[in-house]
């Protein structure tokens, strides 16, 4: 495609201020103001999906060279591209914007070699935010609580399987003869249990 056959987007977007002018009451201003959000949403998502697209198209590495062209930071890019792939256009939220879809992206782990996601939870997050309303700081707070507490439910189940492995050998060990496991399941019975 050449250049010419590109639609010709500048045009077409840069604005009137005169069209100001003719905004007479509140509710004019106020249909105006709700159509700008509603573009802004819309340039996000197709920045987005055109970054994602050049990526596949013409390599992962195109997108970083368009932001140093662009004189970008390169995690813009890559924050573009992996909104467009967390969230495919049927499964977007009209209610929650661009930056609510990034944080909702954080709840599953991405792997930026495959740009694949593992997991689900986003859709379930992007979900509850556009449910309640949920600013994007508050999205990012409860998504980030969230991580937390499942990371220290993983140590705390990864602890006692180890604590029941380490009691079960002492046990196997204690059968066997072995008077040192044996007094060693007795100090642990007394520390969970008293002495007695």
């Amino acid at each position: 495609m050449d250049n010419d056959e590109l639609v010709p987007v500048s045009s077409s977007i840069v604005p009137d201020y005169t069209l100001l002018d003719k905004l007479q009451n509140y509710e004019d201003y106020l249909s105006f103001y709700i159509q700008l959000e509603e573009a802004h949403k819309t340039f996000a998502w197709l920045k987005a999906d055109t970054l994602l697209h050049m990526s596949k198209k013409l390599g992962q590495d195109s997108p970083t060279q368009l932001a140093k062209d662009l004189k970008l930071p390169p995690s813009t890019a890559t924050n573009y591209i992996r909104v467009a792939r967390a969230f495919p256009p049927n499964t977007r939220e009209e209610l929650t914007t661009f930056s609510g879809h990034l944080e909702a992206s954080f709840a599953d782990s991405y792997d930026d070699k495959t740009g694949t996601f593992e997991g689900n939870k986003r859709f379930e997050w992007i979900k509850k935010a556009a449910e309640e309303n949920m600013p994007t700081r508050l999205l990012k707070r409860e998504i980030s609580e969230s991580k937390e507490e499942n990371s220290l439910k993983h140590a705390v189940e990864l602890t006692v399987n180890e604590i029941f492995k380490y009691i079960g050998a002492l046990k196997e060990r204690a059968i066997r003869g072995d008077v040192e496991a044996r007094a060693r399941i007795e100090e642990i019975h007394g520390e969970l249990y008293g002495r007695q």
